[in-house]
């Protein structure tokens, strides 16, 4: 079940999402939903779903075309100031900071970048909790 909550996130982390719709799309209390994630993922919902945002707005920082406030709305940030707070949390720096520092010449970011993120990242969660069986482990 969480393989696939996983999955449907990152699909949709641009769009707005709510844990109470997802948990009703899965058949579930939002209750459980958020205890599922801090057990298993150590992150609220919430929290997890901004991680995928900012990992995806990485990408998107190279573009020098592209202003913060396009980035922030197309990785589905309500507002830059959101994004901000929720990228330098993780980053330790503004997204303008990373653009500067990093240039538009950032080996490993990119496509192939955001899939080896978030994939691999959350495979690599989830992997202790399979069964030592499992034909994905």
């Amino acid at each position: 079940r969480l393989a696939r909550l996983v999955t449907h996130l990152e699909a949709h982390s641009s769009e707005e999402i709510s844990s109470a719709e997802v948990a009703a799309s899965e058949g579930v209390s939002a209750s459980y939903l958020a205890r599922l994630f801090k057990e298993r993922l150590g992150c609220t919902f919430g929290e997890y779903v901004s991680m995928i945002r900012a990992k995806k707005s990485l990408a998107l920082l190279g573009r020098k075309d592209a202003t913060i406030l396009d980035i922030a709305l197309e990785c589905g940030f309500p507002n830059v100031k959101s994004y901000n707070l929720v990228f330098k949390r993780i980053h330790k720096m503004t997204p303008s900071q990373w653009r500067q520092q990093a240039g538009t010449d950032v080996p490993g970011i990119g496509e192939s970048a955001y899939n080896r993120c978030d994939a691999g990242f959350a495979f690599h969660l989830l992997k202790k909790y399979l069964p030592a069986s499992s034909a994905c482990a």
